[in-house]
């Protein structure tokens, strides 16, 4: 091959990952935020298929999944209370902590009361609205308001400032402060408020409640600025003192159990790395007797899996900790360019350059990138954003290695001691079986794996179906699942996963929307003591029941003096009142408005914001299943929608799945139709035969491994496809040339390497990776053998 084309392809390789290096870089010079993701919420679809209630539900979920509790834990309530305050002083000082709720104290009770004092006139209930309005009950309930007031005025304990009776002869700001903290308590009603803390004591412990807010980072890494991480590192630094003894800590919130999943994922990354690149190495040695190739070959994929990491970075910016652990098959998957390079290098007496050994070489290692690239090609198209990454990594990083071995492999100079392929000692496996079982025997072993795994499929025909169920991605074990199990029986919170989501036009008609929902909910809960709800409209009513509730104060001022009287007061202060009354007809409180810290907290988790010129909200039930009638009600109005978060997402695992068995089959139309211009007939039959015999073999293992047929098989069998097809493309490439024999062995030598890092992740304990891991170990290992037994 003449010096020009040897440029050429030392050129490509350099404009390739010179072009990456320069995107990445760009990138940093426009101060792209790059990151990698942790969360194990983030590989998940968005929980409902329209695309503008999706990007609330989006932020809603981004909002609350920064929320996380911790329970302090003593025998007193001193203790507990003393051991909360210490974690608190602890949490203050960490980047990843950007808020702490621990004590209600005396400024922020202060600060409700004055609001509701100022909007007194605007709060009334409906109950309290349609009780003062009616003819018949207006004067009886305007008389048991008074007579409340007068009870609360001359009780023992007062939630509000007695100072406000002077102007609020009828205590309303008492009255809705109460039914306000208990709107928030509802659904936990076992905690109570004493000395400043939220507390409760069970089982002889008592209980001190903090409530924690990671920052964005703090949520989303698993390094030294992990908010979880600090958290535990502190409550560490505390109990290794003398006082810690006597007191411990309990957790809750979906950010442990991300730390938790991604902290299992990372560390997993590196053992599956280790080991895998450990037993290849010791591999390699074995093969080559000889550093130089395996130096090389490890370099080949450093370069690859950073081309492809730093590819990611600069087009999606964020990528998920799982595209790395599925990125480890290239360890296996590039090393397979490699092997057939070096094999040919050291062994092959007849080739006389590293030129030489790249045209003996190109058109099957051309064909098998092909077949693979196809594959992921696919993936990078699919609607899903990890697969997207998946497959924009692995395509990258092996076209990266195809790369390196056919433009720079060549420039190498020949080793001074070759052997001939005689000796190399592995033995050609494909000849002996053929010769052991003959060509006759070798199709009806072929035969009878198609029909036990027909038998396998048939008599589990009900398990064959696709399936999806996200509570098995991740299963709570050890220390968080008792934690989890001690804070489900302290709070009883009762939340089931499902909500809804009201949308409007403007701020006021997502609040009237609202209102006919919760109006519903009410009327659904009478008879059900414990079903409760969260609703914006508790804290911000609508307008119109602000103005309705002004005008059924109007029967309490009938009797104002009367009131007045009754407290000892002059007929001016009755006036005073009445002139109060007057002028706060016009007030109304609104979203956006300066409100107290405590309403500001709770509707974070309910009050959604504007979207794309519209505005939502969320009711999120408490204590209530989620019924059919319950889910009418979102059906009865276009402007409400049912969202229940495990279903709809494991339904669009099922929509993905579905779309990736079409993938599947867009593969194998492609990859067959594009071999068909370098085979003839019967040898593109076996071509097109082997995708049917890998998926068969693989559907039955996964059948008998009672592994649901779900979005990660998919993944993987569409995977295979590609990977499958080169065996048989080398097999080809060398049928009829007397370097059969090392063909051989490199095809053996290099589902060894590929197969040695999907088992590895087979073994993972993380379920995705893990269902992904065994699927492909799987088709790998029907791959081979179907190569190994086919007649050609």
């Amino acid at each position: 091959m003449n010096r020009k084309t040897t440029l050429w392809f030392r050129n490509s390789w350099f404009i390739f990952h010179g072009a990456i290096v320069i995107a990445l870089l760009l990138g940093f010079v426009l101060k792209t935020p790059y990151a990698i993701t942790t969360s194990l919420f983030d590989i998940l679809p968005a929980s409902h298929d329209m695309h503008i209630v999706g990007k609330a539900d989006t932020v809603l979920s981004k909002r609350t999944e920064r929320n996380v509790i911790i329970f302090s834990k003593a025998s007193d309530r001193e203790t507990a209370k003393k051991a909360a305050f210490t974690l608190e002083k602890e949490l203050a000082a960490c980047s990843g902590i950007e808020s702490i709720q621990l004590s209600v104290d005396n400024d922020a009770i202060a600060e409700l009361s004055q609001f509701l004092f100022t909007y007194r006139y605007q709060f009334l209930t409906d109950q309290d609205i349609q009780k003062l309005s009616s003819s018949e009950q207006g004067s009886a309930y305007a008389n048991e308001l008074s007579r409340m007031a007068l009870e609360t005025a001359y009780g023992a304990f007062t939630l509000t400032p007695l100072d406000y009776i002077y102007d609020d002869p009828f205590l309303l700001t008492e009255l809705h402060t109460k039914r306000l903290l208990q709107s928030v308590t509802q659904g936990v009603s076992s905690l109570s408020l004493i000395d400043g803390v939220i507390t409760t004591c069970y089982e002889e412990n008592w209980y001190v409640l903090l409530r924690v807010v990671l920052t964005p980072k703090g949520v989303s890494l698993s390094n030294s600025e992990s908010g979880i991480r600090q958290i535990y590192d502190c409550v560490r630094r505390i109990q290794q003192t003398d006082e810690g003894k006597d007191y411990s800590f309990i957790y809750s919130g979906v950010p442990f159990h991300s730390y938790e999943s991604s902290s299992s994922a990372q560390q997993e990354i590196r053992i599956i790395s280790i080991v895998s690149l450990s037993l290849v190495v010791l591999l390699l040695a074995f093969l080559f007797h000889s550093g130089k190739p395996i130096v090389l070959s490890l370099i080949a994929i450093c370069i690859s899996a950073l081309s492809a990491l730093a590819t990611c970075l600069a087009v999606f910016h964020r990528i998920h900790i799982l595209t790395f652990v599925f990125g480890t098959t290239l360890i296996g998957t590039c090393l397979d360019y490699s092997i057939h390079f070096f094999m040919q290098w050291k062994m092959n007496i007849t080739l006389n350059s590293g030129e030489a050994i790249r045209s003996h070489l190109l058109r099957g290692l051309s064909l098998s990138l092909l077949s693979t690239e196809i594959c992921f090609i696919l993936l990078i198209i699919s609607p899903f954003a990890l697969l997207k990454q998946v497959g924009l990594f692995s395509f990258i990083g092996i076209l990266s290695s195809y790369l390196t071995v056919v433009c720079l492999y060549p420039l190498l100079p020949l080793p001074a001691k070759r052997f001939d392929v005689k000796q190399i000692p592995i033995k050609h496996a494909r000849r002996d079986i053929r010769q052991l079982l003959g060509s006759r025997m070798s199709r009806f072993v072929l035969l009878g794996i198609c029909l036990f795994s027909v038998i396998v499929l048939v008599i589990h025909r009900k398990e064959v179906t696709i399936n999806n169920d996200i509570t098995t991605l991740y299963t709570m074990k050890g220390s968080l699942l008792e934690h989890e199990k001690q804070v489900a029986a302290l709070m009883s919170y009762g939340t089931s996963g499902w909500y809804y989501i009201v949308q409007g036009n403007s701020e006021q008609e997502v609040l009237e929307q609202e209102k006919l929902l919760t109006e519903k909910l009410d009327t659904y809960m009478q008879g059900i003591p414990s079903a409760w709800y969260l609703a914006t409209t508790q804290f911000i009513p609508t307008v119109k029941q602000q103005k309705s509730s002004w005008k059924a104060c109007a029967v309490l001022m009938d009797r104002v003096g009367t009131q007045m009287e009754q407290f000892g007061f002059s007929s001016a202060d009755t006036e005073s009142v009445y002139e109060s009354y007057i002028q706060s007809q016009n007030r109304s409180i609104t979203i956006g408005m300066d409100t107290p810290e405590i309403f500001n907290q709770v509707l974070s988790s309910v009050y959604i914001g504007e979207i794309e010129n519209r505005w939502y909200t969320a009711v999120i039930p408490l204590h209530m299943p989620a019924t059919e009638t319950l889910k009418a009600f979102a059906q009865e109005n276009d402007h409400v929608f049912f969202v229940n978060k495990v279903k709809d997402i494991s339904s669009q695992l099922d929509d993905i799945t579905k779309r990736l068995c079409l993938l599947l089959l867009g593969a194998y139309v492609i990859i067959v139709f594009s071999f068909h211009f370098f085979y003839d007939g019967k040898r593109l039959l076996v071509i097109a035969s082997i995708p049917v015999f890998i998926v068969l073999v693989t559907l039955s293992v996964l059948t008998l491994c009672h592994i649901p047929i779900g979005f990660f098989s998919f993944n993987g069998l569409l995977l295979v496809f590609g990977l499958g097809m080169d065996y048989i493309v080398y097999t080809f490439e060398s049928a009829h040339n007397a370097t059969n024999r090392l063909t051989s062995c490199a095809i053996a030598v290099s589902f060894i390497t590929t197969a040695l890092s999907f088992c590895a992740l087979a073994m993972s304990t993380f379920a995705p990776v893990h269902i992904f891991g065994v699927t492909v170990s799987a088709g790998l290992v029907a791959a081979y053998v179907y190569v190994l037994l086919t007649v050609i």
